[in-house]
């Protein structure tokens, strides 16, 4: 449970880079770093880091892994998927089922 709530900690301190990273690419002060991407490996992480969050909430929080592999900027992708499930997870308290992205291979 600890280790949990540290990785939820570190990824709240990673919205907030997140955020200002976003704004530079979108000023073009930032350049991608096209690599192979395996999807499933990091929604599980993402998975991981927002489990506690849920708990706290009082939410059934799962994942659904898809095998996919993709070539995108890593951070940026992951920073993507997890602006919106940190703003879901802030505004529902009670059993909510949404989607917050299912990508098909």
């Amino acid at each position: 449970m600890v280790q949990q709530v540290h990785r939820a900690l570190e990824g709240a301190e990673d919205l907030l880079a997140d955020l200002l990273d976003i704004s530079k690419l979108d000023q073009q002060a930032m350049v991608p770093d096209w690599v192979m991407t395996d999807v499933a490996a990091l929604v599980e992480g993402l998975g991981e880091e927002f489990e506690a969050i849920a708990a706290n909430a009082g939410l059934d929080f799962r994942i659904r892994k898809i095998p996919a592999m993709v070539k995108t900027d890593q951070r940026m992708l992951t920073r993507v998927l997890r602006i919106p499930t940190q703003q879901r997870l802030s505004i529902y308290s009670e059993r909510s089922d949404f989607a917050c992205a299912e990508i098909k291979a």
